[in-house]
């Protein structure tokens, strides 16, 4: 846990963060890719589709993000 009390795991295609999120889940997952859609470490992804999670797995929002921050749709 850091400051934040949050844990982060993340390797390649896949990141996870533990801790409240801004819609009310208990974790993120974020599956990042790179232009061709293949699995990316984050610092090398162009996009990525973020899911906002309860503790039971069950998916409260998610999101598909443009990483360069110009586009984010809420699906």
């Amino acid at each position: 846990m850091n400051e934040n009390n949050t844990s982060v795991i993340s390797i390649l295609g896949y990141m996870k963060v533990e801790g409240k999120t801004p819609s009310g889940g208990d974790y993120i997952e974020a599956f990042p890719k790179d232009d061709e859609g293949n699995p990316a470490l984050i610092d090398y992804a162009t996009n990525a589709v973020i899911h906002e999670c309860r503790s039971n797995g069950e998916i409260v929002l998610s999101k598909y993000v443009s990483l360069d921050g110009k586009k984010c749709v809420n699906q």
